[in-house]
């Protein structure tokens, strides 16, 4: 089973399709081959890309956008058109790697400011030029975790100091075209995923 993958769904370039990202990198095709409703694109072999075309024929999906946590219902439906291909399904996803956490620590650094950041099983260090208070609750990413079919976190040294976290923004997330820091409600818990809701 697949793991490692992005869902998006679209109902502008191709109208009513769902895009499953399978590589991390943002990859040029090389071939493409039709499995009935699945388009599968290719490189070098390998497929970097499901297509699932024509999705209101199996489920409803409203607006555009990254599906970053998929409910246990939409991977069924997806393996199944997967499965009935001959295609390789998707693992279900435990988490979206988006998570809440809590700014413990704020320091002056170069331009902006150095944070550090619980997210309850520990502290992560983030960068960033906006300056946020204390006890200021924010998504952060870690190592692996994509924004988009293009861009994913890597740890990194910034003048000596550990960035292994990345605090996301309303861009990011296409919230707004302003970078500004997404913040959360105090009645979200730390280490919560940010993506998470019960299902009744």
């Amino acid at each position: 089973m697949i793991k490692d993958y992005l869902l998006y769904f679209s109902n502008d370039v191709y109208k009513d399709s769902l895009y499953i990202h399978l590589k991390r990198d943002y990859q040029i095709k090389d071939e493409t081959r039709f499995f009935h409703d699945v388009e599968v694109l290719y490189k070098q072999k390998e497929p970097i890309v499901y297509m699932i075309h024509h999705l209101s024929r199996y489920t409803k999906i409203w607006g555009n956008g990254y599906i970053y946590l998929p409910n246990h219902f939409l991977i069924e439906l997806i393996n199944s058109i997967l499965i009935n291909e001959g295609l390789e399904p998707l693992m279900e996803k435990e988490n979206s790697g988006f998570i809440i956490g809590e700014i413990k620590e704020k320091t002056p650094y170069l331009h902006g400011y150095y944070y550090a950041i619980d997210i309850k099983d520990k502290i992560v260090h983030s960068y960033s030029n906006e300056e946020l208070d204390i006890k200021t609750k924010v998504v952060v990413i870690q190592e692996g975790t994509s924004l988009d079919e293009k861009r994913y976190f890597l740890n990194y040294e910034l003048e000596g100091q550990l960035i292994d976290a990345y605090i996301v923004n309303e861009k990011d997330l296409s919230i707004s075209e302003n970078d500004k820091i997404i913040t959360i409600d105090n009645n979200r818990d730390t280490g919560e995923d940010f993506f998470w809701t019960e299902v009744k």
